[in-house]
């Protein structure tokens, strides 16, 4: 098998750690090497880099835009990447919210169940009671979120009483 050398991390590396170049003798160090030294230039020339694929992707606008609805329609990446927005937003957003948050809410749980009526729904929402405390809090079923919401502000207050009277009227 041949192996070829590194004049950047000095070790001898198998044909598989080298890009097409090099197997054609042009380059003369290896993948994990050259991505190195790309994310070094990209960090020191950030805004040139910025500027020059902002430039790229609008002069390729149409071509850009086709092969992202061809990755976007494609089943597998679709639902590749629903999993990862929600696991993305469960962790770090809460809804109805403006911005990120400073600290991260608590697991999603995975059986998908409310912990506080305990049935199974397909989407909880996270109650939290502190703003500047948001790990704080609880996945809820959108009813028991309703009730929260009710009891923190008070509301339920007069409205317990008031649905009792009008019951028992009616009975």
């Amino acid at each position: 098998m041949k192996r070829f050398y590194c004049r950047k991390c000095k070790s001898t590396l198998t044909k598989s750690n080298w890009s097409s170049a090099k197997r054609k003798g042009q380059d003369h160090i290896c993948n994990p090497c050259t991505r190195e030294v790309g994310r070094e230039y990209s960090k020191a020339h950030r805004e040139e880099c910025r500027v020059r694929a902002q430039e790229y992707h609008w002069k390729h606008r149409t071509e850009c835009l086709a092969k992202m609805k061809r990755y976007m329609i494609d089943p597998a990446h679709k639902e590749k990447n629903r999993v990862q927005t929600k696991a993305w937003q469960r962790k770090n957003h809460l809804h109805g919210f403006k911005g990120k948050l400073k600290e991260p809410k608590r697991d999603y749980p995975v059986d998908q169940k409310c912990e506080l009526c305990h049935t199974v729904r397909n989407r909880l929402h996270y109650h939290h009671w502190d703003d500047a405390k948001p790990w704080k809090g609880v996945w809820c079923c959108i009813w028991c979120h309703g009730i929260c919401e009710f009891i923190e502000r008070r509301i339920l207050d007069g409205v317990i009483e008031e649905y009792a009277k009008l019951k028992a009227s009616l009975l």
